[in-house]
């Protein structure tokens, strides 16, 4: 069979998940497939290779994933000869937002790069998108039917035999055997980072050490009538090793509720085996079973600590449930939302409604598997990332976070909630949580002493309060924060602070409370209100910082900024854009927002 390389570079699994997907395609059109993580793979592996397929993910503004980096260092190298990927066929499928100005920047500049070497595109590069109704998976499915009827050309060595047609139930890619006896607990994983580093060794180069921090605070800051709970979060960093800097970011590990892993086992009659330890191995004669190549765990850590059954179904996960589905309509239908045809029907069923997996295997009630195949049904839980909220040089011993609690109703009469968020909901002081820091997408403005202007609508002033304490403490005062809420009496973060640095002269503070009015007033009406303070501060050398949520909001705020560099600065549309670009190509302006 021909070999078929499969790398992907991801943020936060997504770009894994395509890939995993490619792989198991890949056997069905007769490859020899191999899949990798970018910053695992060797650069002759790519110079042999007749075929590739890169995955690649967006992150920040328009970045490359950390995974991706050491690999685009290695293509950028001088010394190569333009022809020295003559050899190489392959294919680009990248996943970003559209809302994004640098939208799938990574995955562009690959696909240029590649061609550059030599290598031969197999089929134009193929772009998922955040914004479209069915996620990536609306590119992605269009992309992949092309991809395999080229390759098939390229490669005819038989015609594609479905699973689904043959009616063979896919071997579980792992293979679970009860212990007998007394196991000590030491042999037991307690550490997702055990069996992540398991399943993907190469997980180990990039992995950060977790450390545990006792919760200080998690107080509820909106107010009880508010539709939405926003905690502010203290976590204890005394005693460990943590630091970060302003505009960093602070990752969890999520768990599932002891209650809903309750019910997900009782839905299986699993309680028997529950809490009985198990050696995982791989299901491949290639690996041994030693307990090099296995790992000891309980079906019940598995549910609550790794597998994400309250997430968003992948359309594999509808494929693989309808061979075991006994009954022929579930059956039936479980194969028509797993085709192409039917992809409709799954968005306006599952992912319109945002029904989760749990909620699936209810519904379709004669589905009954065996547990060793649900780490091919369930991604591993992503960790959580939220923008730390505070300044080390003011909390020394301190690292907070605002976090808006996850709830809301959709058709379904069961509420809809945040695995995470649900989980932090519950959490009390003295309760310890484990988290690791890391670089945010904001870096120090190219002059720390200039002014900056700081836009954060909502959660979005998180990462700004941690800009702004941190200037504060140096004594720097050419401080703007535009922020946005609400209402005064419902949502307003850090009142009490910023009215203080106002009264010390560290800040000028613009509120837009867009509900406490007829007339609703956003962040980017603020900005139109103080063209001339904030083109002021521009012409000074400042640098504008803005989050929160994506969609019309950065759009918004672009726009009425340009409308601010033509109405004070003088400039015309044209020369206000590409002011615009140069404040963002400089790192003056800054931009880090998220989906809802």
């Amino acid at each position: 069979m021909t070999p078929l390389l499969i790398l992907y570079a991801s943020q936060t699994g997504n770009a894994e998940d395509v890939a995993e997907r490619i792989f198991r395609e890949a056997k069905r059109w007769h490859f020899r497939p191999r899949l990798a993580s970018m910053d695992w793979v060797k650069a002759e592996d790519i110079f042999r290779a007749p075929f590739a397929v890169f995955v690649c993910s967006t992150t920040g503004q328009g970045d490359m994933p950390e995974t991706m980096k050491s690999l685009w260092t290695f293509l950028l190298r001088k010394k190569l000869d333009s022809t020295v990927l003559c050899g190489l066929s392959f294919a680009v499928f990248g996943l970003g937002d559209s809302s994004y100005p640098r939208y799938n920047f990574p995955s562009k500049k690959l696909y240029k790069r590649l061609q550059q070497l030599g290598a031969t595109p197999i089929i134009e590069r193929g772009d998922g998108d955040d914004q479209h109704p069915l996620g990536f998976d609306g590119a992605l499915y269009p992309w992949l039917t092309k991809l395999w009827d080229r390759l098939s050309e390229l490669n005819p060595l038989g015609p594609l035999v479905p699973d689904s047609v043959t009616n063979a139930v896919p071997s579980p890619t792992f293979v679970l055997t009860y212990l007998e006896g007394d196991v000590q607990s030491d042999d037991l994983i307690d550490d997702v980072d055990q069996l992540d580093t398991f399943r993907e060794p190469a997980k180990a180069l990039t992995m950060r050490p977790k450390v545990p921090s006792k919760l200080l605070r998690n107080d509820r800051l909106t107010s009880i009538d508010h539709f939405q709970d926003v905690r502010h979060v203290i976590l204890d960093l005394n005693h460990s090793e943590v630091t970060y800097g302003p505009g960093d970011i602070v990752n969890f590990r999520p768990q599932n509720l002891s209650d809903d892993v309750e019910e997900f086992i009782g839905r299986f009659n699993w309680q028997d085996i529950a809490d009985k330890p198990c050696r995982l191995t791989w299901n491949d004669p290639t690996i041994g079973k030693s307990d090099q190549h296995s790992r000891i765990l309980t079906l019940r850590w598995l549910l609550q600590h790794y597998l994400d059954i309250f997430g968003k179904p992948r359309r594999y996960f509808f494929e693989l449930l309808s061979y075991f589905a006994s009954d022929p309509d579930q059956k039936e239908k479980l194969m028509y939302f797993s085709s192409p045809e039917g992809q409709n029907d799954l968005y306006q069923y599952c992912y319109r409604v945002h029904r989760n997996a749990a909620e699936v295997l209810r519904d379709f009630n004669s589905v009954v598997f065996p547990p060793e195949y649900l780490l091919d049904l369930f991604s591993a839980m992503r960790p959580r990332q939220f923008s730390i909220a505070s300044s080390q040089l003011v909390h020394p011993h301190e690292l907070h976070v605002l976090a808006a609690i996850v709830r809301y109703r959709t058709k379904l009469s069961t509420p809809r909630h945040g695995v995470f968020t649900k989980f932090l909901s519950t959490l009390k002081p003295g309760d310890t949580i484990d988290l690791w820091t890391s670089k945010g997408t904001f870096t120090q403005p190219p002059d720390e002493l200039a002014p900056v202007i700081l836009i954060g609508p909502g959660t979005g002033i998180a990462p700004m309060r941690s800009i702004l304490e941190d200037r504060v403490a140096r004594g720097i005062s050419n401080n703007i924060v535009v922020q946005g809420i609400r209402s005064v009496d419902k949502d307003f973060f850090f009142v009490e602070q910023f009215q203080e640095y106002a009264s010390k002269h560290f800040l000028k503070h613009f509120l837009a409370a867009s509900r406490d009015q007829s007339a609703k007033v956003y962040v980017q009406d603020l900005i139109s209100d103080e063209a001339e303070t904030i083109w002021r501060a521009l012409l000074r050398g400042g640098t504008i910082y803005l989050s929160g949520k994506s969609g019309l909001m950065p759009q918004g705020v672009r726009d009425a900024l340009e409308k601010c560099f033509m109405t004070v600065g003088g400039l015309s549309s044209d020369a206000a854009k590409d002011f615009l670009s140069t404040l963002e190509r400089t790192k003056r302006f800054q931009e880090e927002t998220w989906s809802s």
